[in-house]
């Protein structure tokens, strides 16, 4: 809920996030926040009650956690399993051992959701660039967060033509609790998770819906041209 998250937009007392060490575990508190937008399209509607005002509470809160997201996020588009939370208002520590590719996939849907965001027929918009700022609007702007998850979906994704069929097609994600180790001088042993895969395909299929949207297009197209510019 709203009352129990921090003010990164996390809910670190509730596992696999660990409150002891402040890491937060990325694809937790990105299910919980999509569950929060489902939330505020909902009481936005008539069938909700219309009531913008809370749909905003909820959509603020989101945010929250989509801008902690991007903190997480690489350069290179890379998001981990493991990441501690500064206590002293500072950028995110990454344990760099576990690309965690179903919470890139995650957060691209995070992402994409905010980007594009309508809460009723009447268009209130608060995310889109292309509506000017006003008491109601708020801007944040997600668009180079969203083009390094698909760069970094359509870079890590094992060859359909893999000579292993467990993994031919599947996106990349390491094993957390068995990290990747050599188990001899010419053997490596990996853990590949598939999780990433289910994800990974909602997340691009979100992707592609919304660039083949004419409609997105034309609501959107200052946003829908930087983002869809990608592929």
């Amino acid at each position: 809920s709203v009352a129990e998250q921090d003010e990164n937009g996390l809910w670190l007392q509730w596992q696999p996030n660990d409150p002891s060490t402040n890491r937060m575990h990325p694809r937790f508190n990105t299910w919980y926040s999509l569950s929060l937008l489902d939330a505020a399209e909902f009481v936005a509607s008539p069938a909700g009650g219309s009531n913008l005002s809370r749909a905003k509470q909820y959509v603020t809160a989101v945010t929250k956690t989509a801008s902690t997201l991007a903190a997480v996020q690489q350069s290179s588009g890379t998001i981990y399993y493991w990441n501690t939370i500064s206590t002293t208002g500072g950028a995110p520590l990454p344990t760099k051992n576990a690309p965690c590719g179903s919470a890139v996939a995650l957060a691209l849907r995070l992402w994409l959701r905010l980007s594009f965001l309508e809460l009723s027929s009447t268009s209130a918009r608060l995310y889109a660039k292309d509506t000017a700022a006003s008491a109601t609007t708020t801007t944040v702007d997600f668009t180079e967060n969203i083009v390094r998850a698909v760069r970094w979906l359509l870079s890590n994704q094992f060859s359909a033509a893999h000579p292993d069929r467990s993994l031919a097609g599947s996106f990349f994600e390491l094993g957390f609790r068995k990290i990747a180790h050599w188990a001899s001088d010419n053997e490596l042993d990996v853990v590949q998770r598939n999780i990433a895969t289910t994800i990974g395909m909602h997340g691009l299929t979100d992707y592609v819906n919304v660039c083949r949207s004419a409609d997105k297009k034309k609501q959107f197209p200052q946003q829908w041209a930087e983002i869809c510019s990608t592929t």
